[in-house]
């Protein structure tokens, strides 16, 4: 994590959503706001598969971000 932090990679997770009864799960919500994560409000991305091209919305994103712009970015 500190190797991707210190070349300034952008790191982006798809998590599941914290459940109080799961307690891996509490852990890994820990590890991420102490790591420097943040909640996108939504990521789209573009998948080239050829002949057919489509947009996907993703939520449940977490993501660690090195430049300021890369926030607005992942929003429009």
């Amino acid at each position: 994590m500190e190797e991707l932090k210190a070349k300034g990679k952008t790191i982006i997770l798809e998590v599941e959503p914290v459940d109080e009864d799961d307690s891996d799960t509490v852990k890994r919500e820990r590890f991420y706001l102490s790591n420097g994560f943040k909640k996108a409000e939504q990521i789209r991305y573009y998948r080239d598969v050829g002949e057919t091209s489509h947009t996907r919305q993703v939520s449940g994103i977490k993501f660690f971000r090195m430049i300021r712009m890369f926030e607005k970015s992942i929003k429009g």
